[in-house]
């Protein structure tokens, strides 16, 4: 018995005519008979009888059609399954990304998918936490990690980690080990992204603290040089600061009790469709960012 036999016993029975069904399966009607009479001939009884205008299931052929349904089903099923498993993901995806995450996540993201998902072709967009949900919305961007800044119907997002802010100074400048106080903060001079000043004054307001910074200046590695030879202290997400730390570049500390923290989020636009390609970028940023997690990556434990 061939399943393709079951399958032309199946539209026969459901459409009650050879006639119809070779029309429908587009084949000559003689060959359908032919391949009715080897499957009665298999299973040693009738299937069908002539009907008026066609023709009508005796019982074993009623018997057959509820197996045959239940089987070609699950033989569908299952093709569609494996095949999902043979789909490798590829293609482009556009990838945004705030420039304060570019180094803590790329490195270990890009090796990871060329190794594991080599036909998927990244290209990485840096951009502040304040535009990357425009341009997510106007189809710039395939997928996004972000600051959840702002709430809109138009993403769907989903929570990464969450990620400690704290204030950095150049080596020995701060004697102190305490957090730093709201008021010590507010007397601090620092110079700021205008995104990290955004992010700051949202996460400190509830704390009554506004920062306004002495000086915009939208390079992050200008200020983190400035940082390490002297000229100023700053404000940025821990992750960031951690090599510098370990060399003993720069000194960090805690801001108020620790709970000065942004969250990241994974986000795509409502409106457009997930490629393969893009879920499987998204699964691999949440494998990198657990494991830098447990590498103390974004929070500050003295």
């Amino acid at each position: 018995m061939e399943l393709r036999d079951l399958r032309y016993f199946v539209h026969i029975a459901e459409l009650g005519s050879f006639t119809r069904a070779a029309a429908v399966l587009g084949i000559a009607q003689p060959s359908l008979t032919r391949h009715m009479q080897k499957l009665e001939e298999h299973l040693g009884v009738p299937v069908f009888t002539r009907a008026n205008r066609g023709v009508r299931l005796t019982e074993a052929g009623q018997i057959l059609l509820d197996s045959a349904t239940r089987i070609l089903r699950d033989v569908d099923r299952t093709t569609q399954d494996v095949g999902r498993l043979r789909q490798v993901p590829s293609g482009k995806v556009v990838l945004g990304m705030p420039p304060t995450l570019c180094p803590v996540l790329l490195p270990l993201l890009i090796s990871r998918m060329r190794i594991e998902y080599p036909a998927v072709q990244l290209e990485i967009m840096p951009a502040g936490s304040i535009v990357l949900p425009e341009w997510l919305r106007s189809g710039k961007l395939d997928l996004a990690v972000t600051a959840n800044i702002t709430q809109s119907r138009l993403l769907i997002t989903d929570q990464l980690t969450h990620e400690e802010m704290v204030l950095v100074t150049p080596p020995g400048q701060r004697r102190k080990k305490t957090p730093v106080s709201a008021k010590e903060l507010l007397a601090t001079p620092v110079i700021l992204t205008e995104a990290i000043r955004t992010m700051c004054n949202m996460l400190l307001a509830p704390h009554g603290v506004v920062v306004m910074g002495e000086m915009m200046l939208n390079s992050l590695e200008t200020i983190r040089l400035m940082v390490q030879d002297g000229s100023c202290s700053t404000i940025l997400p821990y992750s960031i600061t951690r090599r510098d730390r370990g060399l003993k570049l720069i000194d960090v500390h805690r801001l108020l009790d620790g709970s000065i923290q942004r969250q990241l989020v994974i986000a795509t636009s409502e409106g457009r469709a997930v490629t393969s390609a893009t879920e499987a970028t998204a699964g691999m940023i949440r494998r990198v960012t657990r494991e830098i997690e447990t590498r103390d990556g974004f929070s500050l434990r003295a």
